[in-house]
């Protein structure tokens, strides 16, 4: 494997037995080492990877190459640029673990992140007395300055893999503020030692050097669930391949994280309770805010033990009626099968859509080095 200078290879134990299984519908296979570069290149000046500098058995690890924040060096976000900093915490107080959803393109497609939230006394520090209750782990493609990222280029493996590190004020400022994108957070259904054993797993693989990103095979969000199946049991695993393509590819929850809510509730890793819908910056973004309402009906029978199993058994016989009728008992089986699939998947999307509550962004922006554009200034 190829090693940058001064990275360790993992900063904790093996993982349990499990998350060896070779089970390529759990975990990513290891891929080739296609063109992964840490040269001197002009990169993204925002995206930067994550160094050990120590760490305890005790759980406190010292992390440099963190991001706090964003300089806004002027009114153009394409030429904000990242402020990095050491990072102390503590993997022992973890309290609770997010998945974080930004959807973009119009909602068609979502970046996804793991949000780490700390014990109130036991926040993240960094080198000059920052300090922020919550670490977020987010896997991106690592592009070069003013480069866009595309969907086309990531299928070729033409992007260097970084997991990029922030405080959680710094990736609200980065999605909310920066991008115009909102943040969707689903707490986990995860005991104390699964998210112990998550972030310790996460922080090894983050300092880590890794293959080329691909879009749909090596995402966000592919390694966001390689990380849950490594230290949840078999309950809560979540099986990536798609039978509809005979497990030739994986399935659309897998590809796009916009649906990584019914996904996760799928596989029980779900916690009870409203998910939190951050809103775009209402200065600069206030056109991309959503309306903050929900169906109150349909948010009360959603959350019925009885929901999915209900829609997903009408949705069998309806598809399983509409098959008979176009081709006989065979079609009738397939039809039956497709409509139970498919009534699961919006049975549990209805669920989780119609259970947010909504807050601002500007709560979360780092207290320092935050450019005030003079188009947000009232006289």
């Amino acid at each position: 494997m190829l090693i940058r200078q001064g990275i360790s290879h993992s900063i904790y134990p093996t993982p349990k037995a499990r998350s060896e299984r070779p089970d390529d519908d759990l975990h990513t296979p290891e891929a080739a080492q296609d063109h992964v570069s840490f040269d001197a290149s002009d990169w993204d000046p925002t995206q930067s990877f994550a160094t050990l500098k120590s760490q305890q058995s005790k759980g406190a690890v010292v992390l440099d190459g963190v991001r706090w924040g964003l300089n806004e060096t002027g009114s153009d976000s394409a030429d904000w640029t990242g402020r990095f900093d050491t990072t102390e915490l503590d993997t022992k107080k973890v309290k609770d673990v997010f998945v974080g959803v930004v959807p973009f393109m119009k909602d068609k497609i979502a970046h996804s992140v793991l949000v780490f939230e700390f014990e109130e006394d036991s926040p993240i520090r960094n080198a000059h007395g920052e300090t922020d209750n919550r670490l977020v782990l987010s896997v991106d493609a690592r592009v070069k300055k003013g480069e866009a990222w595309s969907i086309k280029k990531g299928l070729k493996r033409e992007y260097p893999l970084v997991y990029q590190l922030d405080s959680f004020g710094a990736r609200v400022q980065r999605s909310n503020r920066q991008l115009g994108d909102r943040l969707i957070l689903h707490k986990l259904d995860l005991n104390r030692e699964e998210k112990t054993e998550l972030i310790e797993t996460a922080l090894s693989e983050a300092v880590t050097p890794k293959e080329n990103y691909h879009t749909t095979q090596n995402s966000c969000w592919t390694n966001v669930i390689d990380l849950l199946n490594r230290v949840t049991d078999d309950e809560q695993q979540i099986r990536k391949k798609s039978w509809l393509t005979l497990g030739l590819t994986n399935s659309l929850p897998v590809i796009d994280p916009v649906l990584a809510g019914s996904l996760l509730d799928a596989s029980k890793l779900l916690a009870p309770g409203p998910g939190l819908v951050i809103q775009p910056d209402k200065a600069r973004h206030g056109d991309k805010m959503v309306p903050e309402t929900t169906n109150s009906f349909l948010r009360g029978i959603s959350q019925s033990r009885w929901w999915t199993p209900g829609c997903t058994l009408g949705g069998a016989a309806t598809g399983a009626a509409i098959g008979n009728a176009i081709g006989g008992v065979i079609p009738g089986i397939i039809g039956g099968i497709l409509g139970a699939s498919t009534a699961s998947l919006v049975s549990r999307e209805a669920k989780v859509r119609n259970n947010l509550t909504f807050t601002n962004a500007e709560q979360f922006y780092p207290k320092v080095g935050v450019f005030v554009d003079p188009r947000e200034t009232k006289v």
